[in-house]
């Protein structure tokens, strides 16, 4: 309980927003995505960092359904079958 005359100050954020960028990619390319992206992060990007911990070299079963959860946040016909095909593979 504060004493009378005393206003409650909110504290600031602790937590600051990141943006992280995760790979995946086909057999040998994890890198060079990699590689590509730290140089833009270095040169224009500084509020964003390489995912090292879940970036992998090959296609992850969950995307498809983790980009399906985003398909009303497009435009309307933004999202084609070709595209569905990408993800999955």
């Amino acid at each position: 309980m504060l004493a009378e005359g005393h206003g409650a100050h909110a504290a600031g954020p602790t937590v600051r927003p990141r943006h992280v960028l995760c790979f995946l990619g086909g057999e040998g390319t994890l890198s060079r995505l990699s590689e590509a992206a730290s140089r833009a992060i270095g040169k224009f990007a500084t509020g964003f960092s390489v995912d090292t911990t879940y970036s992998q070299d090959e296609p992850d079963s969950r995307m498809t359904g983790s980009f399906s959860v985003s398909w009303d946040r497009v435009a309307p016909n933004a999202w084609s079958a070709k595209d569905e095909a990408a993800v999955g593979g």
